[in-house]
């Protein structure tokens, strides 16, 4: 039989970077060109992201620097064109998270084609697990949504919401053993079934959501603190091994001079695979903010807050606002 072998999915992921109070971007994945020099896809823009907002998804391209200002003022005749343009200059922050990273994430994961029966397409950097027919079986994060990795000094923090999603992967393949078909018994292989027969989402302490299937989008709420959000896939499959033996078999000639007679059983296995996220619930304590008076103008208030977290932005209601240092990218990594 043919050996079956495992092909690697290319997979680049887009991740925020920056601080974020109950608002923060995705990871996405997306197709590489490998006739680039530069991380953003060729497969876009798609699933809903607009032109002029694709290019500036994609920090880690490749900028041109040193552009001239001429270059944005004469020869560009569109808005898309006009953000290609910068996005090849320059890395472009957000003041906010966006929805854009979360919707590719949905819709370019809906493109992932798992390899069937004999071969598993897993990402560079999964960890396959073996069993005794059940070989390269995996299951890999491709996204805590909404979710932003804070990068500060040499530590980085992944941050999300209380509620959210993640979405997952997973394959396998299956090695079915030689036929035997010489001597007095004789043994057939073939494969019954095979699936991954669930997809768990939990904490330490807490089954969040369950699914099955290659492809999951799984749901938590009302998380709280630090977290190590985990998925563990369970992929069963059942082989159907038919053994004939001869009753009178001559072994001069080779040929059963007798009968055959038939047993069949379905050897079956069960291999669980799992993959981690370590992540900080962000929350903000409003029970550290108090009122405060200006010495040279009593006219005047203010407030002061230690919300317990870092934060880009504090809606306080009306048109007030208050704004941090902190600032949002994506890029794909």
């Amino acid at each position: 039989m043919t050996t079956p072998r495992a092909i690697n999915a290319a997979l680049m992921l887009l991740v925020a970077s920056g601080g974020a109070v109950f608002l923060a971007v995705g990871v996405a994945v997306a197709q590489p060109n490998p006739s680039s020099d530069t991380a953003i896809p060729a497969d876009g823009p798609d699933y809903g992201v607009n032109e002029t907002r694709f290019p500036l998804l994609w920090s880690d391209d490749l900028d041109q620097q040193n552009r001239s200002s001429d270059e944005f003022e004469d020869t560009i005749s569109s808005a898309p064109e006009f953000s290609t343009r910068l996005a090849g200059s320059t890395d472009v922050p957000f003041e906010k998270p966006i929805d854009d990273v979360e919707r590719w994430n949905s819709g370019d994961l809906q493109d992932f084609d798992p390899g069937g029966e004999k071969t598993s397409v897993h990402p560079e950097r999964a960890h396959l697990e073996d069993g005794l027919y059940i070989r390269d079986a995996y299951t890999s994060i491709v996204a805590v949504q909404p979710s932003t990795v804070l990068h500060s000094g040499n530590t980085s923090t992944r941050y999300i919401t209380p509620d959210g999603e993640v979405l997952a992967i997973a394959d396998y393949r299956v090695r079915v053993p030689d036929d035997d078909t010489s001597g007095s018994v004789r043994h057939h292989w073939s494969i019954a079934e095979t699936a991954v027969d669930t997809v768990v989402l939990q904490t330490e302490s807490w089954t969040l959501d369950a699914d099955h299937g290659h492809l999951s989008t799984l749901e938590y709420r009302r998380l709280s603190g630090a977290q190590n959000l985990t998925v563990e896939a369970t992929v069963t499959a059942r082989l159907r091994h038919e053994i004939r033996t001869c009753t009178d078999y001559n072994s001069t000639i080779g040929s059963c001079e007798g009968s055959w007679e038939t047993e069949i059983d379905y050897p079956t296995e069960q291999v669980t695979a799992t993959d981690s996220r370590h992540a900080v619930v962000s929350q903000i304590d409003d029970r550290g903010g108090k009122r405060v008076t200006f010495e040279n103008d009593p006219t005047h208030t203010g407030v002061v807050i230690h919300p317990g977290t870092r934060w880009a932005a504090i809606d306080v209601g009306g048109d007030a606002r208050l704004r941090g240092n902190w600032r949002f990218y994506s890029a794909g990594v």
